[in-house]
């Protein structure tokens, strides 16, 4: 949040903008080269720690070898798709980004496994506090936009070495053997997972990528100050949702009744946290982009107020997908998912046109309620099954 109040007050809008569209980008190449493994590999080893010190290796080469082929594609299309240099540029520099954020990531995958919410915690905190001292401290020293992604990049690098220490000191001991027939085995075995998890990225990003591509970095910025202050202040939501996956996993494995219990308390809790996080942030958002931001950023308060309905709409939405990944078939879940993005993109094209980054909200509100509608059926059908399953026994 920090680096984005100095982005903002340095650069306006439109270094706000770009700064989103290289953040997407590099995420975006992360999740295509992540193959699926990461959600796999959480659901294996949360199942049964002692699979760890045979998967990490495989899976952080993989990751690692993949991450570089995919970058390169992407560079070839940055280099064929946009016409101005200065964008081009930009978004091929941040697009490596991917290649650090590929070995984070990979640390990470491991400490939801083993349930270690300390370890992510301590991991974010340093990454976070080096790239904001650091670009702000190049900044005020007049270093150009370029130099934000070199932040970032050393960020991440620090705090990736940070974890690969307590990863050796603090997690069982593992051998780096890279055993080639696993990585093939866990490839075709979690090619939904990727799938799956590529549309997730692309549903929660896309209305930036539709406003950047049809309106240019002005309106994605404006759009943006009020995204991140929102996505900031549910990034505690999104861990404990996502700390709920190999939890799921656990009680998959040793009764679905209680796994069932356990959704529907998870899911009260979750709607208790996003109600409350939404009074608290449509009462300051006023006094936030008011005081903090530049003037040109007046119509993010609008967007962030609207912005709450949508949100909490996909916030419910993870905790269903993160569910149906243990309980469900992954190909319904794609369908869902897969259907959703086709209607976003529509919606999306046809609202942005005639209301700007208005339209993006309105489009992924419609959207994404439709997308938790089919999720909740679905869910409701699993779990009616199965306690019918056993009153039967």
């Amino acid at each position: 949040f920090l680096l984005i109040v100095i982005m903002a007050n340095k650069f306006g809008a439109e270094g706000i903008g770009y700064y989103s569209m290289i953040i997407i980008s590099a995420e975006l190449i992360n999740k295509i080269s992540d193959l699926g493994l990461t959600k796999y590999s959480i659901k294996k080893i949360a199942r049964n720690n002692e699979q760890f010190s045979n998967m990490f290796a495989s899976i952080i080469t993989t990751k690692f070898i993949s991450t570089i082929l995919f970058y390169l594609i992407f560079t070839l299309l940055i280099m064929n798709i946009f016409e101005e240099q200065y964008t081009k540029n930009l978004l091929i520099l941040g697009g490596s980004l991917s290649i650090i954020f590929s070995l984070n990531y990979s640390l990470l995958l491991i400490f939801f496994a083993f349930e270690k919410m300390k370890f992510i915690f301590y991991h974010t905190l340093i990454k976070s506090a080096i790239i904001v001292m650091l670009a702000s401290s190049l900044f005020m020293l007049n270093y150009n936009f370029s130099w934000l992604i070199i932040s970032i990049f050393i960020g991440n690098l620090i705090s990736f070495l940070f974890g690969y220490l307590i990863l050796i000191y603090k997690f069982p001991k593992f051998k780096y053997i890279i055993n080639f027939s696993l990585i093939k085995k866990i490839i075709y075995k979690s090619f939904w997972f990727w799938l799956i998890s590529i549309i997730i990225l692309l549903s929660f990003q896309l209305n930036t990528i539709m406003l950047f591509i049809m309106k240019g970095n002005i309106s994605t910025g404006i759009y943006q100050g009020a995204y991140k202050i929102l996505n900031n202040s549910e990034n505690l939501i999104i861990l404990f949702i996502v700390s709920m996956y190999p939890v799921f996993s656990k009680y998959n494995k040793i009764s679905k009744l209680k796994l069932i219990k356990l959704y529907k308390k998870l899911k009260l809790i979750t709607l208790i946290l996003i109600l409350l996080g939404n009074i608290i942030i449509f009462t300051i958002s006023d006094f936030i982009i008011t005081n903090i931001f530049p003037k040109e950023f007046i119509y993010s308060i609008t967007i962030l107020k609207l912005l709450l309905i949508p949100s909490s709409i996909i916030l419910l939405s993870l905790l269903n997908t993160y569910y149906i990944f243990i309980i469900g078939k992954l190909k319904h879940l794609f369908l869902i998912l897969f259907s959703g993005l086709i209607l976003n993109i529509l919606l999306n094209y046809i609202f942005i046109l005639k209301w700007d980054y208005y339209g993006v909200i309105i489009g992924g509100s419609i959207s994404f309620s439709i997308i938790y509608v089919f999720q909740q059926l679905y869910i409701n059908n699993i779990n009616s099954k199965i306690n019918l399953t056993k009153l039967n026994q």
